[in-house]
């Protein structure tokens, strides 16, 4: 979920299931953390700037994503 606000930047919260590691996810693309399954972070800039920042998280972490999907 992605939350813009007037002033101050973009927050994005996470979830995920199984073994992906939202924060990771959320370190790596959003200077962030939290939880392994729940995560957030900011992003300094605007919402789609910001979603597409989560775009290319999501096509870097690719391998990550395709072994969840086994299970």
């Amino acid at each position: 979920m992605f939350t813009e606000y007037e002033k101050g930047p973009v927050k994005a919260s996470f979830r995920s299931k199984g073994n992906f590691p939202a924060n990771e996810f959320a370190g790596d693309f959003f200077n962030g953390g939290g939880h392994f399954n729940a995560a957030g972070g900011k992003y300094q800039g605007t919402l789609s700037e910001a979603i597409e920042a989560f775009r290319k998280g999501l096509e870097s972490y690719k391998e990550k994503l395709q072994s969840e999907s086994k299970y």
